[in-house]
């Protein structure tokens, strides 16, 4: 007999490989008695698995039974080998083959601009499909073209030297390659008053020329965006520190701090639900209808905003987008933040989140939310900044799973910093704040 040799089917991850005893003319036979097989591995790149390692070809038999050879590295390989060497049997037998890399099934979606997109410096990031990468493009005044497999591009951030290598196409580029589970990218250098369009394009296979590009549209991708700003957050001289959003069945809880404020009406919160095809922004709250949304006006310390969406019922399992809109005295509008969520159950974090937000005040009542992973009893005191208790605001009250909406009258107390503290069942919270009247 002249050894053992293998077979392999499957074009991608994982492969079956089948090991069986043969005659010199290449013909199975039984085996005598049962003989182990090892199998070694050569891959060209990649991390690959074989389950199991070794096999047996039972006597009678001129077969193992099927074991799985699996190829982890999502970014694509070109060659390797499998080589199965029988005990007490002389020879091998190597079995090349191509692990041939396809385009991944899922586009990346969801565009969002991080802080306030301007012609010295746009951000922005997405949800990742499935891919092992990702190049980002960019366009003035018109759609991004697609990629072509096993093309070469090179990514350049900065729209002003931009050149024949950025290229793809006649006037689309590159700005952008991000690999694993990178999500983010900044463009620099862009012109005042033109509009971008920008696109991310999963791909599979790291060689370049092994790519193989998923070009389908996405929810929010492309997305495109008319530079109005030089520089992020000189306008209206407002600096947006956090804009977060968390969920209850039901209801959006948003929550944003302004590090500065220089003549600032308000805000506005839109809502897009990116499971609608017309993705249709609507207006949820206003500072004209909501006094949780009137702005500071003008201040060097900025100001903490509490604001819940509770005009729908929101379905959970859905996504949504929410957009915060800044109005300036002179009634100029501009987008300064978003965010997305999907609705859930309970709350978006886990039963061990115990938190609480920064306290706003409304004439003589402070408002803060406790957010909580499990339901639980807690106090909530409020002391000087010299550390005296000046007043206990609950004592001992239960509080459900989620957000919880206080308020406190705070109109006995005179100008100074305070602060707020909550026990409960395991840890506490607390949150400074300053009265000033």
């Amino acid at each position: 007999m002249s050894g053992v040799s293998s077979t392999v089917t499957g074009g991608g991850s994982p492969l079956n490989v089948l090991v069986y005893l043969t005659e010199r003319d290449g013909s199975p036979i039984a085996a005598p008695s049962n003989i182990a097989v090892t199998i070694g591995r050569s891959p060209a790149s990649g991390t690959f698995t074989i389950s199991p390692s070794s096999v047996t070809i039972n006597s009678g038999n001129s077969s193992s039974n099927t074991f799985n050879f699996t190829w982890t590295d999502g970014c694509g390989v070109d060659d390797g080998y499998l080589t199965a060497t029988a005990t007490n049997i002389n020879g091998t037998q190597s079995n090349t083959f191509d692990l041939n890399v396809t385009a991944p099934t899922q586009q990346a979606r969801i565009i969002i601009w991080v802080g306030v997109p301007c012609a010295a410096s746009t951000t922005f990031k997405w949800t990742n499909g499935n891919g092992a990468g990702r190049i980002v493009v960019a366009r003035e005044g018109a759609l991004p073209i697609a990629p072509t497999d096993g093309q070469t591009y090179t990514p350049n951030s900065n729209w002003s030297t931009k050149s024949s290598a950025n290229l793809l196409g006649s006037d689309t580029y590159v700005i952008g390659d991000v690999t694993g589970s990178g999500d983010q990218t900044t463009v620099t250098n862009l012109n005042i008053g033109q509009t971008y369009y920008f696109r991310v394009f999963e791909y599979n296979g790291c060689a370049l020329s092994l790519r193989k590009y998923n070009t389908s549209n996405a929810t929010f991708n492309p997305r495109s965006r008319t530079i109005n700003c030089k520089e992020g957050n000189n306008l209206f001289d407002i600096v947006i520190d956090k804009f977060n959003v968390t969920s209850n069945k039901g209801v959006g809880n948003i929550a944003f701090n302004t590090l500065y404020e220089a003549n600032i009406s308000g805000f506005e919160l839109r809502r897009i639900d990116l499971d609608n095809t017309d993705m249709t922004a609507t207006l949820v709250g206003s500072y004209m209808s909501n006094k949780e949304l009137v702005a500071a006006g003008n201040t060097m310390t900025g100001k903490a905003y509490n604001f819940v969406d509770n005009s729908v019922t929101l379905e959970v399992g859905k996504t949504y987008l929410y957009q915060l809109t800044a109005v300036a005295f002179d009634g100029t509008r501009i987008e300064v933040a978003e965010a997305e969520i999907t609705i859930s159950d309970d709350i978006y974090a886990g039963v061990s989140e115990f938190s609480l937000s920064p306290v706003t005040l409304d004439n003589n009542e402070a408002n803060f939310l406790i957010t909580v992973g499990e339901s639980q009893n807690v106090t909530i005191e409020l002391f000087d900044v010299a550390g005296q208790k000046v007043a206990t605001i609950a004592e001992d009250v239960r509080i459900a799973r989620g957000v919880n909406e206080f308020k406190a009258d705070v109109s006995n107390l005179t100008n100074g910093t305070y602060i707020i503290l909550v026990n409960g069942k395991e840890t506490s919270a607390v949150q400074k704040f300053q009265i000033v009247r």
